[in-house]
C-alpha cells in the first residue's frame, strides 16, 4: 500500500498493490482492491473520470441528444471528487450503509423558458447515471468472498427546490424521502418534473435572487432534523443569471442592486457559502448563459471557505453547447419615413439614405463581431409616419431581405410615435421565447403627444427581457432630445439614448449598438469580464 501523490513505482515490484493519494481514500481503495475481478490488473486511479462519462450509461438517458450527453458528462465530472473521495467513506466500512443526498436547485424565472426542456432532460440523465453506476447507485456485492469486506448499499436520493425572483411565488419542492418514507429515486424525480407545474415565469430584470433560492434549498432539503446521516450532500444549481447586487458595472438593469431585503449581496453570498460548507454540502453551479454567470461564479468561489484543503464548490460555465448558451436576438428597426426624412444632408445625400447606410453598417458589424453566429440573428423592419407598417418580419439579419425592405421605404407624411411603437410591441410579443427582442427606434424629430411613453414602459417592463434604443438623428433641438431621452428612460435599458447630428454620427451609433456588449453579450461590459 502506497500513499502519496508522487509516482511510487509500485507496479515495477508488486503484482498486486494499492496506491492512494490521501489516507482518507484508503476505505474506497481497500474495497476496490478486494473486490477486483482480475487479481493482477492494477486498479484505475480514483481521479480517472472515464467511468463517469461512459456513453453507454448516458446515451439512453439523454435520448441520443449529443449536447445533453456532454452536459451530463461535465456535470458528473464536477461531482466525482465529492462522491468518490470523501472523509465519511469510513462509514461504509463500519456500518455497511452509505447515503448520498443530491438536491437540484432550479431557477424557474421567465428567462429560463428556452433552456428548461434541455435542463430537465439533463437533470434526469444525471440522476439515472448516478443511480445506476456501480460506485454510486444501490449496490450489493455478492461476488466477494467471506471475510473480504462488508457488503454494502449505497443509496442515492434526489430532491428538487425551485425558485423565482424576489417577492414572487417559488416553484414546487421535492424532498429526499417521499411522504411514505421511501427514498426518491430517478424514476420518482422524472415523474415529479413532468407532473408538477414547472412553468418559467417572473423575473423581468437580468439578475435573479440565486442566493435566496439556494438558501431555501439548503434550509428545507438539508435541514438536519429532516435527514438521515449521509456521507455526501450535493447541491446542483441551475440558473441563467447572476445574483442581484453582484453586477459590477452600470448598464445592466437590476431592480435590487442594493441587495435583497436590505442585506448587501456580498454579505448574503458569503454567509450562504459558509453555511453550505459548515453543513458539509458540496455545491456545483451550472451556468446556462456563461456570459451572464461567469463573474458571479467567480465571486462565489472567492467567498467559499476552504474545508480540509479544498473549496466545496465547483462551477460549470458551459452546461450545454455554445449554441445553446449563446444569446440570440430579434432586432426590430423602427424607421421614420415622414417628409422631413427627405431633407438633404451635408454629405450630399438625404436623411433616409443615411439611415440605410447606418443599417447596412449595423449588419456588417454584427457579422464581423460574431462571424457565422450572426446568421442566427433575426430582424424586422417597421416604417412609420402618421401610420405604421411592418414591411419585413423575422428575416435573417444577414440576408438580403432586410436591406431590401429598408430600400423600399418611401418618404411621406407626418410623424406619430404611438402607432410605430404599438407595431414594435406587436413584434416583441411575437418574438420566440429563445430570442431577446432589441428595438432600435429612429426618428429625426419628435411627437408632441404623451401616448407613446406608456407603450414603451409596458413593452419593456414585462416578464421577458426586452432592450430598447431611442436614436435621434439630424434634428437635435432641446424639445426632441427631451422626448427621446424620456422614451429611453421608460425602457430602463442602460445608456439607450443615442444622439447623431449627421449621417457619419448615425452610422457610428448604429455600429456601436451592433458591437456593444449590451445587445450581443450583455455581461462583457456589465460585469467587467476580462
Amino acid at each position: 500500500i502506497g500513499c502519496g501523490t508522487m509516482q511510487l513505482g509500485l507496479e515495477r515490484s508488486y503484482p498486486r498493490y494499492l496506491a492512494v493519494a490521501h489516507p482518507r481514500d484508503l476505505a474506497t481503495g481497500l474495497r476496490r482492491f478486494f473486490s477486483a475481478s482480475e487479481r493482477d490488473v492494477p486498479l484505475p486511479a480514483d481521479a480517472d473520470a472515464e467511468a463517469f462519462g461512459e456513453a453507454k450509461l448516458l446515451e439512453a438517458a439523454a435520448e441520443g441528444d449529443h449536447d445533453s450527453r456532454e452536459a451530463v458528462e461535465r456535470m458528473l465530472e464536477g461531482l466525482q471528487t465529492k462522491l468518490v473521495k470523501d472523509d465519511a467513506e469510513a462509514v461504509l466500512v463500519q456500518h455497511g450503509v452509505d447515503v448520498v443526498d443530491i438536491a437540484f436547485c432550479i431557477d424557474l424565472t421567465a428567462s429560463m423558458t428556452a433552456y428548461w426542456p434541455k435542463v430537465k432532460k439533463a437533470i434526469v440523465a444525471i440522476a439515472r447515471a448516478l443511480q445506476n453506476h456501480e460506485l454510486l447507485g444501490q449496490h450489493s456485492d455478492s461476488s466477494q468472498e467471506a471475510g473480504d469486506v462488508p457488503s454494502f448499499t449505497r443509496t442515492v436520493r434526489f430532491g428538487v427546490s425551485c425558485f423565482r425572483d424576489v417577492g414572487e411565488e417559488h416553484g414546487p419542492q421535492l424532498h429526499f424521502a417521499a411522504g411514505n418514507g421511501t427514498h426518491v429515486d430517478a424514476d420518482a424525480l422524472e415523474k415529479f418534473l413532468e407532473c408538477n407545474d414547472m412553468t418559467c415565469s417572473g423575473g423581468g430584470d437580468i439578475p435573479e435572487d440565486v442566493v435566496g433560492g439556494m438558501r431555501r434549498c439548503f434550509a428545507t432539503l438539508f435541514n438536519p432534523a429532516e435527514r438521515s446521516p449521509t456521507t455526501a450532500r450535493v447541491m446542483l444549481v441551475f440558473s441563467d443569471g447572476p445574483q442581484h447586487g453582484l453586477v459590477a458595472k452600470a448598464g445592466v438593469r437590476d431592480d435590487h442592486a442594493a441587495g435583497v431585503k436590505g442585506e448587501p449581496a456580498a454579505t448574503a453570498a458569503k454567509s450562504l457559502m459558509e453555511a453550505l460548507a459548515d453543513g458539509n454540502v458540496f455545491t456545483l453551479m451550472a451556468g446556462i448563459r456563461p456570459s451572464l454567470t461567469r463573474r458571479f461564479f467567480d465571486q462565489l468561489e472567492a467567498v467559499t471557505p476552504v474545508v480540509q484543503g479544498i473549496k466545496p464548490l465547483r462551477t460549470c460555465d458551459e452546461l450545454f453547447s455554445d449554441a445553446a448558451a449563446r444569446d440570440q436576438f430579434h432586432f426590430i428597426f423602427v424607421i421614420d419615413r415622414s417628409g422631413s426624412m427627405g431633407t438633404d444632408t451635408s454629405d450630399g445625400g438625404y436623411r433616409l439614405e443615411g439611415v440605410r447606410r447606418a443599417a447596412s453598417a449595423f449588419v456588417a458589424r454584427r457579422a464581423q463581431q460574431q462571424g457565422q453566429v450572426g446568421e442566427q440573428d433575426l430582424a424586422s423592419v417597421i416604417q412609420y409616419n402618421g401610420d405604421a407598417e411592418i414591411i419585413c418580419e423575422g428575416a435573417a439579419l444577414a440576408s438580403a431581405t432586410v436591406p431590401q425592405a429598408i430600400a423600399s421605404i418611401k418618404i411621406d407624411g407626418h410623424t406619430c410615435f404611438a402607432n410605430a411603437l404599438r407595431a414594435a410591441e406587436t413584434l416583441v410579443n411575437r418574438t420566440a421565447a429563445d430570442r431577446i427582442p432589441v428595438v432600435l427606434f429612429m426618428s429625426d424629430g419628435c411627437d408632441g403627444g404623451d401616448a407613446h411613453f406608456p407603450i414603451v414602459r409596458n413593452m419593456c417592463r414585462g416578464s421577458r427581457e426586452v432592450r430598447f434604443y431611442a436614436v435621434l438623428a439630424y434634428e437635435c433641438d432641446e424639445g426632441c432630445t427631451r422626448v427621446m431621452k424620456k422614451l429611453a428612460a421608460e425602457s430602463r435599458t442602460g445608456n439607450s439614448f443615442c444622439l447623431a447630428k449627421d449621417t457619419g454620427e448615425l452610422v457610428a451609433k448604429f455600429v456601436a449598438i451592433a458591437a456593444d456588449a449590451k445587445p450581443i453579450d450583455e455581461v462583457a461590459a456589465a460585469v467587467g469580464e476580462e
